[in-house]
């Protein structure tokens, strides 16, 4: 739907939804696994009849499975393009789906024990129109998010211990994290 929005309805089972941009009913697209309190979607982005979903769900052990998908808006079918079923101590969360240039961008974010990030999280990039392998580069461990655009990579970093963006205690908080312009080398 030309000049159309995304978004997701909040409930028991959250839902996708496409609406066009002067109204008209919204229609229902697919998401990913839901039917537990707290399965949704954390970001989405939509670029022409492509929308790309960054899905968090119930996983196994301890931490929270997610998932990138991406949806064809007007067949109403998706595509599981990365998966983690959850984690014990430490999570690789998939997060932040971005278009920009014919690709797909999104972020393999540590939650948990920073001990089991290495080699894990990474910021990603996917050719979606050829579904090949995607490429990589690397994140920091206190990267909280990704965002992409005119070419560029940009992260949100927090230094700070408690990855808050702000200090914790005292009478007036400052901010801790800052944006920047990653330079990031996909292989």
């Amino acid at each position: 739907m030309k000049g159309s929005f995304a978004y997701f309805s909040e409930g028991p089972r959250p839902t996708l939804l496409l609406r066009g941009r002067h109204g008209g009913p919204a229609r229902t697209l697919p998401g990913g696994p839901t039917g537990r309190r707290f399965d949704l979607p954390t970001s989405i982005d939509l670029y022409g009849r492509r929308l790309a979903v960054a899905w968090r769900f119930s996983g196994r052990l301890d931490a929270p499975g997610s998932e990138i998908l991406l949806v064809d808006t007007r067949r109403r079918t998706k595509r599981v393009v990365d998966r983690i079923v959850g984690g014990g101590l430490t999570s690789i969360t998939r997060e932040a789906p971005a278009f920009d240039s014919g690709r797909l961008y999104w972020a393999r974010l540590c939650q948990g024990d920073p001990g089991g990030c290495p080699g894990r999280a990474a910021l990603v990039r996917y050719r979606y129109a050829a579904s090949g392998p995607a490429q990589t580069a690397p994140i920091g461990r206190h990267d909280l998010w990704q965002a992409r655009g005119g070419g560029v990579t940009w992260l949100l970093r927090d230094d700070s211990p408690f990855r808050l963006c702000r200090q914790v205690g005292g009478p007036a908080p400052a901010a801790t994290c800052r944006i920047f312009a990653s330079g990031a080398r996909y292989r």
